[in-house]
């Protein structure tokens, strides 16, 4: 098995005859179609458009999806990352004729001659987006302005808060860490070592603090400047729009999620009582192992807990899962130079997906590439879509991943009796979701601050901790010690240095508690379900999140549903209560 990941599907390295057409292909597309601003008012000029804007996707994304694997794992490809900077500046370039083109989608009358024309019946709802997004946009002039600048403006603050975070390196333990290695200890089953992780973390922060600040301050104040000049009342609503989903929807799930933010105080407070805590939890035990946890997983070991697992639910899922391991589609291991934390990136132009993770062994690390095998299964739901299909929203995107992780972890406390694994499963369970539920609304609560405050002068690094801290205060409550909250949060989170995307924290809570109701109507129905989840995925990316829902019963903006996917982790809870007060 590869420990790395190869990327020879898509191009065999920079000077390789096909990275070199299709680059020139693209610049030739570019320089034919950049000046295409005269309206298309027939139904066959729509067509035509269409063709070129298809080819064009398909190139741009796999050339820039290329270049972007090839530095996130190493962030010191400077070729590459030059590559793909003027990759990005070409294809801005098109933004005229993008708007143009959208704007004659928008005017084309009569409408009802142009989204029933048979050839046109599976791009329908991109066609409808397209008259959508017409409203917010700027002058073509103005659009190929602001993507220009973005170059050198969100875009370059983004790559400095890579480059920042992948290279930090700090003494610990007698050895050089890297910002992953170093939050990996806080998975570590001794105290001490989680404790001095956690502040040799803290303190390393300062190394980088400032100019990461200036980055975070830069990002947002553009995202906000050019929502308001698009015409959204906030960022937030771009977002939203952005994600094929109502406010109302919106509202509904974080609604919920502050009703039953006790719930999950009760765990956290459980388990510092485990832990020999007086009450609350310090920040650094959030992690921490409970139960049987002596195991670590080899790859091997990794590879056929999930086949195994999977096939029991849907054997295509496990098929894919073990074409990722045996095809090299998974970069494993951290080390300096590669960006922390986890993802995956659909390639649907050779129908495959590239996953890259910082794996050590755990459990929680083999239910991390379940979650990203999750994004790959949808990857591999839509590749079979038009390339303008290609694209699902975020909050979707991070169903099929939840959905996986939520299989996984009832498999596991099905297969044993053992009280001391029964502990080990479910405070895994507890644990993620209290990040995906608790920790993303601090972060939601934390953004919406700084949008909130960015206009008035750039926030200090001060500032930001200060900022980070309340918002982690208002979430976690007095499940924390207060002391021990992590200001720095803000530093080491890779979602909020986006130009293109705010709010990049509520989809997870989204497709933690939408996979829940999934996988009870799977639990209900068994597997005569599983072709409706297999429908579902496959509708993310031409209907809305609400009609998507809708297809399978579930009615997003009713706040109840959302509740009772939080109150399935009531049973968990109690159970987790219950097996704490007989070990302790």
């Amino acid at each position: 098995m590869n420990e790395k990941w190869s990327l020879d599907a898509l191009y065999t390295g920079l000077d390789s005859a096909k990275f070199k057409a299709d680059w020139q292909e693209l610049r030739e597309l570019i320089a034919a179609n950049r000046n295409l601003s005269d309206p298309a008012t027939t139904v066959a000029a729509i067509k035509a458009r269409l063709q070129v804007f298809s080819r064009l996707s398909v190139l741009a994304n796999s050339l820039e999806g290329y270049l972007y694997l090839r530095t996130s794992a190493d962030t010191s490809d400077i070729e590459a990352e030059n590559l793909l900077e003027q990759i990005q500046t070409a294809c801005n370039e098109l933004k005229p004729a993008e708007v143009a083109f959208c704007r004659s989608i928008a005017a084309f009358t009569p409408w009802e001659d142009l989204i029933t024309d048979p050839d046109l019946a599976d791009l329908k709802y991109y066609l409808e987006r397209k008259r959508a997004e017409s409203k917010y946009l700027l002058s073509s002039e103005e659009e190929e302005l602001a993507a220009g600048l973005n170059m050198a403006g969100g875009n370059a603050w983004s790559a400095l808060f890579d480059q920042l975070t992948a290279n930090l390196q700090m003494d610990f333990q007698g050895k050089k860490c890297t910002l992953a290695d170093i939050r990996n200890y806080a998975y570590d089953s001794e105290a001490s070592v989680r404790e001095a992780a956690y502040r040799a973390e803290l303190a390393s922060y300062k190394e980088i603090a400032v100019p990461v600040s200036f980055a975070l301050n830069s990002i947002k104040k553009q995202a906000k400047f050019m929502s308001r000049r698009r015409g959204f009342a906030s960022p937030l609503d771009e977002a939203v729009f952005d994600s094929f989903m109502s406010r109302e929807t919106l509202d509904a799930l974080l609604g919920a999620i502050r009703e039953r933010l006790p719930l999950f105080r009760r765990y956290l407070k459980a388990k510092a009582k485990y832990l020999g805590h007086s009450g609350a939890l310090p920040w650094w035990d959030l992690f921490a192992p409970l139960g049987r946890t002596n195991h670590t997983y080899t790859l091997d070991e990794a590879k056929d807990l999930l086949v195994k697992a999977f096939n029991k639910l849907h054997p295509p899922i496990a098929e894919l899962m073990r074409r990722a391991f045996d095809e090299a589609w998974i970069d494993f291991w951290p080390r300096p130079g590669k960006v922390g934390g986890a993802f995956c990136s659909n390639l649907p132009q050779i129908k495959q997906s590239r996953i890259l993770t910082n794996f050590n062994g755990s459990f929680d690390a083999v239910d991390t590439l379940a979650h990203e095998l999750g994004h790959a299964y949808h990857g591999y739901r839509i590749q079979n879509h038009l390339p303008l299909n290609w694209d699902y929203s975020m909050p979707v995107a991070e169903t099929a991943s939840t959905f996986n992780e939520t299989h996984l972890t009832l498999m596991s406390l099905a297969d044993t009796d053992d009280r001391e694994e029964k502990l080990a499963i479910l405070e895994g369970v507890l644990c993620n979701t209290c990040q995906t539920v608790v920790d993303i609304y601090s972060r939601f609560l934390f953004e919406e601050a700084v949008f909130d405050t960015c206009d008035r002068g750039r926030l200090t690094v001060e500032e930001c901790c200060e900022t980070m801290h309340k918002a982690q205060l208002e979430a976690y409550g007095e499940a924390i010690i207060p002391e021990t909250l992590h200001p720095y949060m803000w530093a080491c989170k890779g979602h909020y240095y986006s130009s293109y995307m705010g709010y990049y924290n509520f989809p997870y809570a989204f497709g933690a508690l939408l996979a829940i109701g999934l996988y009870s109507r799977y639990q209900a129905e068994g597997a005569a379900f599983m072709p409706k989840y297999d429908q579902f995925l496959t509708m993310t990316t031409v209907a809305s999140a609400e009609d998507t829902a809708r297809s399978v019963g579930i009615d997003l903006t009713n706040q109840e549903f959302w509740l009772n996917g939080l109150d399935t982790f009531g049973t968990f809870v109690e159970q987790f209560e219950e097996l704490v007060w007989k070990i302790y």
